[in-house]
């Protein structure tokens, strides 16, 4: 019966507009649940950090005393600005026909493809994917840093330890997968339940979906992918053959318990409680996401 509540609850959203605010901690001029709007700063103090929604999948997350301000938060015109401080961006579905623009400082990028980009004083570090300048389009790939004083800079950077705010996006990543997997897992338990939700067949676009009992809102994928981080992300929707593919004990990086504390969650069995799933709208947005082509190969 709660499994039946919750699937009657849910609805998926699909952001129209980026910018929600996803998760803050400390000291930070923005609250959990605002929609921001382009041109407002995000501050943080000494103790703050905030992780913003950009689309459905890409996370912005902001380090202690940094600023950032979205230039445009329209789907396709997402552009970041670092003005101080760091921030780090796992980003996906993005390509150079629609690509995330990001400056810090001198420095103008495009990210043209699913990765882990670390901003900070006019420099990225390509921690995974690939980005090109925005000006005369020169791609440049994991492992590289990119700055630019008069002409660009870059330098092949060794991997070295992780920051603390590098430490926090990976621990974030983690507790957001592992919610994912928890939410489809309960889902593909009552597949006449998903199919009464208007499931035709073909797939579902990526959507974000609000967990009650996580506090914040989780990457509801249209189709089975790792994370740039390397976590697993799961779909509730059938295969083609009617089947779920995958198992559904499968975890996403690890086992612990699921909550929107910030930091990753400890040891423990995978099998973590079932998060109930209800909808809250986020401005500038649609209800569910209607079929389309998914994106990647399901069931990896």
């Amino acid at each position: 019966m709660a499994t039946l509540m919750f699937v009657l609850m849910m609805q998926f959203v699909v952001s129209t507009r980026a910018g929600l605010v996803n998760y803050v901690q400390g000291d930070v001029s923005v609250k959990a649940m605002q929609s921001v709007e382009a041109g407002q700063p995000i501050k943080t103090g000494h103790d703050g950090l905030a992780e913003v929604l950009l689309n459905p999948g890409s996370f912005l997350r902001l380090d202690r005393d940094s600023e950032v301000i979205l230039d445009g938060i329209e789907l396709t015109n997402i552009a970041v600005r670092v003005v101080s401080g760091d921030a780090v961006i796992e980003a996906i579905d993005f390509s150079k026909d629609s690509p995330l623009k990001v400056t810090s400082g001198n420095l103008a990028i495009e990210i043209i493809k699913d990765g882990i980009y670390k901003f900070s004083e006019g420099k990225v570090t390509i921690i995974e994917g690939k980005l090109q300048t925005a000006d005369n389009k020169l791609a440049f790939t994991k492992g590289w840093e990119l700055s630019r004083d008069q002409t660009y800079r870059a330098v092949k950077v060794a991997k070295g330890i992780a920051t603390p705010l590098e430490n926090w996006s990976r621990s974030r990543s983690q507790l957001i997968a592992q919610a994912n997997v928890n939410v489809a897992n309960t889902l593909r338990r009552s597949p006449p339940l998903v199919s009464s939700l208007g499931w035709s067949g073909y797939g579902w676009n990526n959507a974000w979906m609000f967990i009650p009992g996580f506090g914040a809102y989780i990457f509801m994928p249209g189709y089975h992918f790792r994370s740039p981080y390397g976590y697993q992300y799961r779909t509730f929707v059938p295969e083609n053959n009617g089947g779920y593919g995958g198992s559904s004990s499968e975890s996403a990086g690890g086992g612990g318990s699921v909550g929107n504390s910030g930091g990753g969650g400890g040891g423990g069995s995978s099998a973590a409680p079932s998060v109930p799933i209800q909808s809250r709208p986020i401005g500038g947005q649609i209800g569910v996401d209607r079929p389309s082509p998914a994106r990647g190969k399901p069931g990896l």
